[in-house]
């Protein structure tokens, strides 16, 4: 049983990285931006279908999307140059900690307060009901968006799996936010960041595990952090194109009267 569910959770990844190639090939947006935008995206959609009580069909055609653009893809670039984005250190560190949290986590059960009045209350009604919660439903907190939750039927449909699982799913998602950090990343600092890296998601994921809660704080936190750094980085980078630009404006136009004088 389970060796079947972790063959479902390896098919998920696949699909994501399918998504997250063309992602990265079609907008060059750095691939360790990725699997936040990836997940974020779907967890929207998720949340759009929940609305138009359409969840089922939509988990579906996300996972079947995504598995098609993987197959496309490595098709057309070859397995190689496909895999080559994903060979980081950054991703070295998602897979091994995402397998790590599997182990940790796949027995668990959520033990909150919290939990058995709206976390885990609403991801068990839409698991059972393939829709959200309406007003047939005992819900205390009604005025929460179910994002997380959304993701975490999206995950949970395909994977199948009880309470740790879901846990697992959210703990997904802060490792996609956790990822961006590896951006700084340079060969002359890469061993401190990595360091600095695990400590951080070892950190987080005790703090998860030790709670077996669906608490959304540190997932907000990181998801806005994400956020932020992504805007920073693409700023940034903004920036040093526009001072090349005028660099290589500044040295043409002193250029301009050398070349005059040696034409004449």
């Amino acid at each position: 049983m389970e060796l079947l569910q972790f063959c479902r959770i390896i098919l998920i990844f696949i699909s994501w990285m399918g998504y997250c190639r063309i992602l990265s090939k079609k907008t060059d947006i750095n691939m360790l931006f990725a699997p936040a935008i990836v997940m974020s995206s779907q967890m929207l959609i998720m949340f759009f279908a929940g609305i138009l009580n359409m969840m089922m069909a939509f988990t579906l055609l996300l996972f079947i999307c995504g598995l098609l653009l993987f197959v496309f893809q490595a098709r057309k670039e070859g397995l190689k140059a496909f895999f080559a984005p994903f060979c980081s250190a950054g991703f070295a560190f998602f897979i091994i900690a995402a397998t790590a949290y599997y182990i940790a986590s796949r027995k668990a059960n959520v033990n909150s307060y919290d939990d058995f009045t709206h976390w885990a209350l609403i991801v068990k009604q839409m698991l059972t009901d393939n829709r959200y919660p309406n007003f047939e439903n005992i819900i205390m907190f009604q005025a929460y968006p179910p994002g997380s939750a959304s993701f975490i039927y999206y995950f949970c449909t395909l994977s199948g799996g009880g309470e740790g699982i879901w846990i697992y799913a959210q703990g997904l998602l802060e490792l996609a936010f956790i990822l961006p950090i590896f951006v700084f990343c340079s060969r002359k600092y890469s061993l401190p960041c990595i360091a600095y890296c695990l400590l951080f998601a070892n950190y987080i994921m005790c703090t998860l595990h030790l709670n077996q809660s669906l608490y959304v704080d540190i997932l907000l936190a990181l998801s806005g952090a994400a956020a932020m750094l992504f805007v920073w980085y693409y700023l940034r980078e903004n920036v040093v194109r526009e001072r090349e630009r005028e660099r290589d404006f500044v040295t043409f136009m002193r250029c301009s009267p050398a070349c005059g004088l040696c034409s004449d």
